[in-house]
Formats: C-alpha cells, structure tokens, sequence
C-alpha cells in the first residue's frame, strides 16, 4: 500500500472518530409499536474506554501527535511509529468496509439488531417479537414490570385473562350514543372516571371480492377502564388485576359453564364479549374497553321497574329506555313476566351451582334481560369455580368486589369473610326486597291517580305479599338454614299458576 493511500485511509479513519461526529439519534417508537429502541450518546474525545463503530466492534482510539511535543523522535523511533501508523489504519479500513458478522452469542454491549415494526395496523392481532431492552431497564413484559406500548398491554391481558377472542381490528369502530353509568372513583387530581359504561353502536367493515365494502351495526354496551402507565411495577400489576378481571371472568366461566351438558342453555347465562381492545397510551394512561351485547329490556331491576309502571301491557310500551317506562293509567300489573324473570335467576343460580361458580357480588343490576324471561350475567370480576355440588366457603380479600347493601353476614363478618352458594340465596332475597319496595312505591302512585285506595287491586296486594314473605326467608343469618333454590322455584311455579 503506497504512502498516499495509507495518508487517505489514516484521514477517513480520523474523520469517523472526530468528537464532532454523532452517532445516529434515538428515535421514539411510534403508537401501537413494541419495538423501543435504545438511547445512544455522542462520541466523545477520551481514549478510555474504547470507542464502538456503527455496528458494535471496538475500534483503536486515534492518537494525532499535537505541537506539544518539543524534541523530535530518534529515526529508528520514527520508523517504527510509520509502520504502526500505516496497520492502524489499515485494520481500521478493513472494519469500515467489511459487512460484520453476526456472533453466535450475544455481545456484552447494550446494543443489538433493530427489530422491524409490525406492518399490521395499530388495532389489529399482533404476534408480539421479543422485545429490545433499553440500556436501563428490560423491556419484557412480566407481572412485574410496567409495559410501555398498547402491543405489550395487549399481550399481556390474553396471557392473564385466556381469552380467545383477538382483538379489534381497524376495520371496526364504535358510535358512542351517551354514557349510561360512570364510577365514583376518579383518578388522583382529576375528574376522570376510572371506569365507564356507554351506548352507542358496534360498526364493522367487510371488503367483498368485487371491491364493495359491507357495514354490519351491532348495538352494544361499551365499558371502558382507566389503566395508568406511569406507576411502579407493584401499582400497575394491581391496577391490571382489577381492570382485567372482567374479560377474565367472562373467559373463566363461559368455559366453565360449556364444559357440563346443555351447552347452549349454558352458554345463554353469560352475555358474550363481543369485541375488545386496548386504546394508548395518551397522557400516560391505557384504556381497556370491551363491548358486549346490548340488552333492550335493560337489568333486571330496571325491568322490575318498567312492569310495575305498566310495560309489558302493549307493544308501544317497548319502545321506551330501559329505566324510563312513563307510569300507565289504572294498576294493572304483568304479573306473569315479572315472575317469569323470578323464576329465571332462580334457576340461573342452580346452574352456577351445577358447573361451580360462585358471584360475590350476584344483584339484580348485574343481571341483563335479553328476552322475555331470559337473564344474562354482567361483571364477573371476583368470581370463583368450585366442585360442582359442593358447598364451598371462598375467602373473600380486600379486592373482591361487594356492594354493602347486598353482601351476606358471612361476607362482612371480621374474622375470615367467605361466600358460597347461600350467600347467592341471601343476594336474591335483598334483591328482591328493594324491587318489590319500588313496585309497591309505583303502584301506590298510580292508584292515587286513578282514585284507588292502597296498590289498586287485591291482586297486586297479594302477590305483593308472597313475594315478600318469600324474600324474607331468603334473610336468615344462618346460611344453612337459607331456602334451597329447588324449594324457591317450586313457591314461584305455584305463584305463577294462579298470576
């Protein structure tokens, strides 16, 4: 190699390692992205440690003689430098030029290969790659470590909840119509609800072979739940138990109530998810949101509610809310639907007991009439599977969800608090007190403007009566010696005969 080739090789060599020179920037992954590409810094003038190139291997720190020096070098010295100086720059010419290769393990820098970004859309099934650990912290998502992209939430809640169903694609989009129900919890120094339910519609897409597109419109109820990001591992993992513990409860006990005989009677008690997704992060928080079917005739309460105001009585009477049934002239009550829907949850509740599930937290608002007499469970966060038949007391923890007004004394005694398969007999009896306190309530107002005396009818005050004396027996504190479901459901056949 001449002299003036090894003087080019020598400047191009020094020019890629002048302090001027940067490195290649840190660039923010993208929404909906799981790749984080790690931070570099600018290269600097201290010879130790030794400098990296662009592809990780350790380059000779250039060394240019400065006029500091006052005496010149012997001439056996000086040679001896020259031939140095011209395989220094030789072995840095050759690792500018050649293509590295990969090593069989990895290298004991912080730096590896860029992974690609999904081509997928944002709300689309993702197949997570392994992700890219930054220079400080792994990036892998663990029950113990805070996930930073929407790909890495996702993953996380089908590994925890087992649910089969993918997520949204983009091709699906949600018309809010006005928020139903919010949560009194807000998040610290905000207003914003940590849990909301909406109605509106489910619109899907569809491309046809020919090109044309296809809109297929679902109502449905939308609960969306507030997942903060920027919290310490130990919060956050709290915080997605609680958020995921519904998508979790629908997986764990549709399979639960498939796994028996009569499946598509079993699978009728559980209102199926339609859709999920996770939405973020923006301004530090995820968004989980599910979408269920939606009910017309509202909760069980709700219905309760609009039968004792006079629904049921005629078509029209349908085409109002759920909840907001305007009282009709007279006092007749539809009777035979209201215990219809009685005679429902009683036997929804033998067949969480047949396939062993336990609710901690079985009220009427949980419950969605899907049709004349037909009931459909909501919010199954808390709830356990047991031996079918057996009589189970499941401990219950600061995090399983109870409403006070409802809860057994088992579940609010000091020393270990449980439920079981009577405390659903207990949740039914409280239940049913409050509803018929509001029937009564309604069907007092519509007397008085119909000029009746009492609930208008002797019919009214007496159904009203058994009804109440059978949600009483319900009421002993003593669970075992509640009224078996069995002996419940033979009282309201009999009430049912004569309605």
């Amino acid at each position: 190699m001449s002299s003036a080739k090894h003087q080019d090789v020598a400047k191009l060599a020094s020019r890629f390692m002048t302090t001027g020179a940067t490195a290649p920037t840190a660039v923010a992954p993208r929404q909906g992205s799981s790749v984080t590409k790690p931070a570099t810094t600018t290269a600097t003038r201290r010879a130790p440690p030794p400098k990296r190139s662009a592809f990780g291997s350790t380059i000779p720190a250039s060394r240019k003689p400065t006029s500091a020096c006052k005496a010149p070098l012997p001439k056996a010295a000086q040679k001896a430098a020259a031939t140095a100086a011209c395989v220094g720059a030789a072995s840095k010419a050759s690792l500018l030029s050649a293509k590295p290769t990969a090593p069989a393990t990895p290298p004991t820098s912080d730096r590896r290969a860029r992974a690609s970004p999904p081509t997928s859309v944002a709300a689309s099934p993702v197949s997570k790659p392994a992700p890219i650990p930054p220079a400080t912290a792994p990036a892998s998502t663990t029950p113990y470590s805070v996930p930073r992209t929407r790909d890495d939430v996702t993953a996380l809640i089908r590994e925890r909840t087992g649910i089969a169903l993918s997520p949204l694609t983009a091709s699906t989009t949600f018309r809010c119509e006005g928020l139903l129900q919010r949560s009194a919890a807000c998040l610290p120094g905000t207003d914003t609800a940590l849990c909301s339910v909406y109605r509106g519609k489910m619109v899907t897409t569809q491309t046809l072979a020919g090109g044309q597109t296809r809109k297929e419109v679902v109502e449905v109820a939308c609960k969306k739940a507030c997942l903060p990001a920027n919290t310490t591992p130990a919060t956050f993992n709290k915080n997605f138990n609680i958020v995921s513990a519904d998508l979790a409860g629908y997986a764990g006990a549709q399979a639960a109530l498939k796994a028996g005989p009569c499946r598509a009677a079993a699978a009728k008690a559980v209102l199926p998810v339609l859709g999920w997704d996770v939405e973020g992060p923006v301004d530090g928080l995820f968004w989980v949101v599910y979408y269920t079917a939606w009910a017309p005739l509202g909760t069980l309460q709700q219905r309760i509610y609009d039968l004792a105001c006079g629904a049921g009585l005629r078509r029209s009477a349908r085409a109002h809310a759920p909840g907001e049934h305007p009282a009709l002239p007279g006092t007749h009550l539809a009777w035979s639907e209201l215990l219809s829907l009685l005679v429902a949850k009683v036997e929804q509740l033998a067949l969480f007991r047949a396939r062993g599930i336990v609710m901690p937290d079985n009220k009427f608002q949980n419950d969605l009439v899907t049709a004349v007499g037909c009931l459909a469970a909501i919010d199954w966060d808390g709830y356990q599977i047991v031996s079918a038949g057996s009589s189970p007391q499941c401990a219950l923890t600061a995090g399983t969800p109870t409403t006070a007004d409802y809860a057994a004394p088992e579940q609010t005694q000091r020393r270990g608090p449980w439920t079981g398969f009577a405390s659903h007999v207990w949740h039914l009896g409280k239940c049913l007190l409050e509803a018929l306190a509001l029937v009564e309530q309604v069907l007092q107002a519509r007397a008085a403007h119909s000029g009746k005396p009492g609930v208008g009818s002797a019919r009214n005050a007496e159904v009203l009566a058994g009804l109440r004396a059978l949600a009483e027996r319900c009421l002993v504190p003593q669970p075992e010696e509640r009224p078996s479901l069995a002996a419940l459901r033979t009282a309201l056949a009999r009430m049912q005969k004569t309605a």
